[in-house]
């Protein structure tokens, strides 16, 4: 409910992460981590040639609040919308980007 401005960094819930997604494409400006999907949502990023998306590489691991390293068990997208992100994904070297 509360209003974006601003660059954004959106990881939102798998589950139910429709209404995140509606949002944050309003928004136009940030960096989304998303799992890959058949819903509408993910349709809509992909065929808008405005945003970046990136699959990053199999070896790509989270850290941790012990400090370990943990891979993720779902194929999963970054997203960027607005120029500044789109270039900061592209230069990121995490993974191939569309």
């Amino acid at each position: 409910a509360q209003l974006w401005e601003g660059t954004v960094w959106m990881n939102p819930p798998f589950s139910e992460g429709t209404i995140w997604h509606n949002k944050f494409y309003a928004h136009g400006n940030g960096i989304a981590l998303a799992p890959m999907s058949k819903a509408n949502w993910f349709y809509t990023y992909w065929t808008d040639s405005t945003m970046g998306m990136l699959m990053p590489t199999p070896h790509l691991k989270f850290r941790q609040t012990d400090g370990s390293d943990k891979g993720i068990f779902i194929p999963i997208v970054l997203i960027a919308m607005g120029p500044k992100c789109v270039e900061a994904l592209r230069d990121s070297g995490l993974g191939l980007m569309r």
